[in-house]
């Protein structure tokens, strides 16, 4: 294993992810600036998220032509740039259209890392997917933790300076990556409806789409609650609301031997949608001890219930690359929708109808699974 290759491949999908999610936990104080509802500042989010279900398939073509180094260091220097631009604008338009190219530029850097992982370590590939999810997951935390703990302390505006001077050092390191030689498929080709008879597995396609449907509701919306309930204390509190976030590294690493102590992928995802469940019950009381366990089990549930389902879905179906093409499709449109639909509840009819509201779909979520066949 090229432990340099793969340092500067994990860098890159650290500070990407952390770019994507920096904005979720200063939302609240980016309304305020602009004076603007919480719906619109969620735009920062549901414009990036978009790009995310639409591109992925495309620049898995673009890689069949090009090497991965190239759309990576290209990406990253456009990733700093963009941040820089965020830093120094003073409009929330200009936000929002930073944050839309963004939402370009991250997929193509995951999509890159990943390509290039299973080009280059087929030899050790499962161990260092695991270390790719991770870091991944890592990233994610990182990039809500310290945004909300520095916008706390200092500026909203300061950790996205912090992200361009890390793009920029992620670019500088991808220019010594060694990449092998391309193996370019001469059967790729856009996905036949017809393929999907070949599947064998659809309904499933439904768990991705709801668990991060909830999951991004509640992560996105949580920081406004805490400022409701904590005024100018919140900012400190959320970032550390984030930690849970690690629990799902956990339940990631740990979803092979929980399958395989039940027996079915099926038993797993039923019992962690109980506990999902739950965890947004907690949601509805104000105190922070429990606020902050429910965060900690709902990242924990989310994780795990994405590592069972994926992990079906690539064993059962026939066409694994049209299965992962519309699990990634399906699992960001549910982020996308789920950015900005639920807040418009919370708008209008509060928080605690905003929680019956995804606690509503992850009823019905957990009443369909329950007929799903998981052969």
């Amino acid at each position: 294993m090229n432990v340099r290759n793969l340092f500067i491949i994990i860098f890159a999908a650290i500070v990407s992810v952390c770019a994507l999610y920096a904005p979720q936990p200063v939302l609240p104080i980016i309304a305020k600036t602009f004076n603007i509802e919480k719906t619109e500042a969620s735009l920062l989010m549901t414009l990036t998220l978009i790009p995310f279900f639409i591109t992925p398939v495309f620049y898995g073509f673009l890689l069949n032509i090009l090497p991965s180094r190239v759309i990576l260091t290209v990406c990253m220097l456009l990733l700093f740039l963009t941040e820089l631009f965020f830093y120094f604008s003073s409009s929330f338009l200009s936000l929002l259209i930073i944050r839309l190219l963004q939402g370009f530029l991250i997929p193509a850097v995951l999509t890159s890392a990943i390509t290039f992982i299973s080009k280059n370590y087929q030899h050790a590939l499962q161990r260092t997917l695991s270390i790719y999810i991770s870091s991944t997951l890592l990233g994610g935390f990182l990039g809500r933790f310290l945004s909300g703990l520095l916008a706390g302390y200092l500026n909203y505006k300061i950790f996205f300076l912090i992200l361009a001077f890390t793009s920029l050092v992620s670019f500088f390191f991808l220019t010594f990556l060694k990449e092998g030689k391309i193996i370019r498929d001469d059967k790729v080709s856009f996905f036949k409806l017809k393929d999907l008879k070949e599947l064998n597995v659809k309904s499933q396609f439904i768990i991705p789409f709801v668990i991060f449907f909830v999951f991004t509701a509640i992560l996105n919306y949580i920081p406004f609650r805490m400022f409701e309930l904590k005024g100018n204390q919140a900012s400190f509190l959320v970032s550390f609301l984030y930690v849970g976030y690690l629990a799902g590294i956990i339940s990631v690493l740990s979803s092979t031997k929980l399958i395989r102590h039940f027996g079915s992928e099926k038993i797993v995802i039923i019992y962690v949608l109980i506990v999902y469940l739950f965890s947004c019950f907690l949601l509805l009381f104000s105190n922070t001890l429990l606020i902050f366990s429910a965060i900690f089990m709902i990242c924990g549930c989310m994780f795990l219930t994405h590592a069972a389902a994926s992990g079906y879905i690539n064993r059962a179906s026939n066409n694994k690359g049209l299965a992962n093409g519309i699990y990634v499709s399906v699992y960001y449109a549910g982020a996308a929708f789920g950015a900005q639909l639920p807040g418009l509840i919370y708008a209008r009819f509060g928080w605690n109808l905003f929680l019956i509201f995804n606690i509503t779909f992850l009823i019905i979520l957990l009443m369909l699974t329950s007929f799903m066949k998981f052969d």
